[in-house]
């Protein structure tokens, strides 16, 4: 009989794995439980100790199948109701002993669906129903060879599309569900037919495309549309050579060209899946018509195909392609001579939409410093002690151990260490120059003696001081702790790691009380990315945890294999990527309350901070740089009441306004320093300058005239203050050579930075030059632009040109769109401002 047909406590072992295949256990705990002879009395009393210790299953897997234990066991009415569609999944089974003859059929169904079909990775807990929803996944870049990019078996791509704005590809899928096992010739004449066929549509339409070989076409049984399947690949040379049928298809050299020009050569996407004995792949052709090579051409191609009866390649009769939806039909001969009179409009349309693509210089990056700050304080503003961080690395360079201070004044419970070398030259001897710490190897956690947890605390210090665990041993150990290759260790201390990953997130740290930190500073390996899938599982998800890459690279091999457990959606919301450790140490300390730092920093591009070393600041001498954190190292507490009183007298008996002032006035501890309408105008001209939507210049103007002793200069000043955290700003000093000006504003805007066209502008503030220096100035700073070869839709300087005149008004008439006026007369809001100013 079958396990439906007997209550619980009747069935055998082969029962109780009919059961878990039918609620989505994974296969591999399906067999540890069988081979420890686990039949219905003994699963009626299965406790998550054991589950988790002796078959070593992970926290979700242990969760759904105690879940569906206990509703198994559940007491029901003597008589069954009709089931509801939204109760007759498997999964909602309430009685061993009672069902329908609805929900039998029901559960037989599911469970030879789940017999047939390899369980889903990312979802370990997934239904099996038809209507269960599967995760999504993204496509691969457009025509870019990203060779760490992975696909996750059973997770869906998106629908299949049409054409939306040229540039943004359409994509068709294949399945090869059944052909990939046809014969090699009859398998690159089936791949050529599809590709040649879906080329010549996307190449007379003028768009990009990608068809994938290896992606469910239609919904099919138990697959979805859109779904990775995956194909196994004997021979690569096989989908290469499918290319060499455009020859023989497309009429005439030039066509013939066009097409070898734009269908991209295959790329094999490998496709993950913990499951399979062997590997298979999606594979992906590109195709990307430019519009200087089809204008003015319409294609057709003669499709070739096997004939079983010749036993040969034929080749059907010439026809032209289009894209109508998501499908790839032919043009009718009624509608040729339209599509031909609207090819003009397309390669208009492709033209422009290229020109387009290649000048978009759009601002979409993230503002990472406050998505580092909410990862690392789950929403806090700052870092304090109620959290504690366990710490994930691999080897540190030497440049990236003299950024790790903001490691130092961490509340750090663990670090998870997988550089042999790091007591003696890594990680873990810097930071032992601030902190001591326990040094533990990862059997260290294994408790094999089931020693009480507060006993296993105190053994080993754990809350005394931070624990530094060598994942791979230690080079200068002269024990059996010696580092080993990446297959031996999987061999050797996987289990280990696994075992301590448990300990500490179920038995030591409660939930929600830490938060794991991923710090990829060196080429990512297996073992790490195991570390990751522990972790995520026994903390039930990625809620508490955050990956802090340099290297987009080794975020990209990273992100494809950590995707198996976690989506490449949510790899990205917990990911901070190619933001320089040195940026990271920066931006960090400014939320750590008690911190020893350099007090000068600047902002950067991706809209965190980096130090401004001294040494760099005094070689850059011409300018006199605006930070970020300017005049914070000023000790208020020493500073007497009668300083602040002649700073101020200074300023209001005519000097110039020093960033003191504006400091002080920040704080409270002066008197506010009145913002004049012209600072509103020229705020509200940069403003536009940088955010606006108009076309960008590498170098912009924004004029200040002003009265003599009217107060322009404060106006400037307070501008500079007011935009030092989101521009690289400084003030011009006198005297020096323009050539020297250029050379120092260069260096300061591409300062810490790695891409010259991903700077923050600057702001450069020059008082009262001639108009040949400004001239000069100009010139020397635009050929600078183009010898670094920096886009010409890049803004890189906005030069804030105070100077005083006689008549402002009318240089402001001259040039209204960047030019304000400062005079001596106050409208009727200043006069209030300045009149209340002085009562207080």
């Amino acid at each position: 009989m079958e396990w439906n047909e007997l209550p619980c406590g009747e069935w055998t072992e082969s029962h109780v794995s009919s059961w878990l295949k039918s609620i989505g256990v994974k296969e591999k705990y399906i067999l540890k439980l069988y081979e420890e002879e686990v039949t219905g009395p003994a699963l009626i009393e299965l406790q998550e100790k054991y589950l988790r210790d002796t078959i070593e299953m992970k926290g979700g897997q242990i969760q759904l199948m105690l879940h569906k234990r206990d509703e198994l066991l559940k007491p029901v009415p003597q008589k069954t109701k009709a089931v509801s569609s939204t109760q007759r999944d498997t999964s909602h089974v309430e009685s061993s002993a009672v069902f329908t003859q609805e929900s039998k059929d029901k559960v037989s169904r599911s469970s030879e669906k789940s017999e047939s079909r390899p369980v889903s990775i990312p979802n370990e807990c997934e239904p099996k129903s038809g209507g269960a929803s599967l995760p999504l996944c993204d496509f691969r870049k457009f025509d870019d060879i990203e060779k760490e990019f992975r696909y996750v078996k059973n997770t869906v791509l998106p629908p299949e599309t049409g054409i939306e704005d040229i540039i943004v590809p359409c994509h068709e899928y294949k399945s090869l569900e059944n052909a990939h096992k046809l014969e090699p010739q009859k398998l690159k004449v089936k791949v050529a037919s599809e590709v040649l066929r879906f080329a010549c549509a996307c190449m007379n339409m003028r768009s990009n495309g990608t068809i994938h070989f290896g992606v469910m076409d239609k919904v099919k049984g138990i697959y979805k549309h859109g779904e990775i399947i995956g194909i196994p690949v004997e021979n690569q040379d096989l989908f290469v050579d499918a290319l060499d049928y455009i020859e023989k298809s497309f009429r005439g050299s030039t066509h013939q060209c066009d097409a070898r020009k734009c269908i991209r050569n295959p790329k094999f996407i490998e496709v993950i899946d913990k499951e399979a004995s062997e590997t298979t792949w999606i594979i992906e052709y590109d195709v990307v018509p430019k519009a200087k090579m089809v204008k003015d051409k319409l294609y057709s191609v003669t499709i070739p195909k096997f004939s079983e009866k010749s036993n040969k390649v034929i080749y059907e009769e010439k026809a032209t392609y289009h894209r109508v939806g998501a499908n790839t039909p032919r043009i009718s001969e009624d509608g040729l001579i339209h599509f031909i009179q609207d090819l003009r409009d397309k390669d208009q349309q492709r033209e422009e939409a290229e020109l387009s693509d290649n000048q978009t210089a759009s601002d979409c990056r993230e503002d990472q410093k406050r998505k580092l700050s909410i990862l690392l304080t789950c929403g806090k503003k700052y870092m304090d002690d109620s959290l504690f961080y366990i710490i994930v690395t691999n080897k540190l360079k030497q440049e990236h151990l003299e950024n790790i201070n903001f490691l130092t004044h961490m509340n750090i419970f663990c670090v998870f260490d997988f550089d042999p070398d790091s007591k003696t030259s890594g990680l873990c001897e810097k930071y032992k120059e601030h902190h001591a710490t326990n040094l533990h190897f990862l059997h260290d956690y294994a408790n094999d003696s089931g020693v009480k947890t507060t006993d296993f605390i105190n053994r080993l210090k754990l809350f005394d001081k931070p624990s530094w665990i060598f994942c791979n041993g230690r080079s200068d150990y002269l024990g059996d702790e010696k580092p080993c290759d990446e297959k031996t260790w999987m061999k050797t201390k996987k289990k280990l790691l696994k075992r301590a990953v448990s300990v500490i997130c179920n038995d030591i740290l409660p939930k929600g009380s830490f938060v794991v930190v991923f710090l990829l500073m060196s080429q990512v390996e297996q073992p790490i990315v195991d570390t990751f899938h522990e972790f995520y599982a026994e903390m039930n998800g990625h809620e508490d945890l955050a990956i802090i890459s340099e290297s987009k690279e080794n975020y990209k091999k990273w992100s494809s294999l950590a995707q198996v457990s976690c989506s490449m959606a949510a790899l990205k919301e917990i990911s901070i990527v190619e933001m320089p450790l040195s940026h990271v140490d920066a931006t960090i300390q400014t939320i750590q309350p008690t911190v020893s730092r350099p007090t000068r920093r600047l902002p950067v591009f991706n809209k965190g901070l980096c130090f401004l070393k001294p040494v760099e600041e005094d070689e850059i001498n011409s300018l006199d740089i605006v930070s970020v954190d300017q005049c914070d190292n000023t000790k208020v507490e020493i500073m007497d009441r009668d300083k602040i009183n002649t700073i101020e007298k200074y300023f209001y008996q005519g000097g110039k306004i020093d960033w003191m002032n504006l400091w002080l006035a920040d704080k409270n501890l002066c008197g506010e320093v009145i913002k004049r309408d012209a600072y509103k105008e020229t705020n509200e001209i940069l403003e536009n300058i940088v955010q606006g939507s108009r076309v960008k210049r590498p170098i912009e103007t924004v004029n200040i005239c002003h009265h003599p002793g009217s107060g322009g200069s404060t106006v400037a000043r307070q501008i500079l203050w007011s935009w030092r955290t989101k521009l690289r700003c400084a003030v011009v000093k006198q005297s020096k050579e323009f050539t020297t000006v250029c050379e120092h504003a260069v260096r300061l805007r591409e300062y810490e930075e790695k891409d010259k066209n991903s700077c923050l502008p600057v702001l450069l503030l020059l008082e009262d030059c001639n108009g040949d220096y400004l001239d000069d100035l100009r010139r020397e700073i635009g050929n600078a632009i183009a010898t670094k070869k920096i886009s010409s839709s890049v803004l890189c300087f906005i030069l804030l040109i105070c100077k005083m005149s006689h008549d402002p008004e009318r240089m402001c008439r001259a040039l209204p769109s960047q030019t304000v006026a400062v005079t001596h007369k106050l409208t009727d809001g200043e006069k209030t401002l300045f009149s209340r100013n002085w009562r207080n």
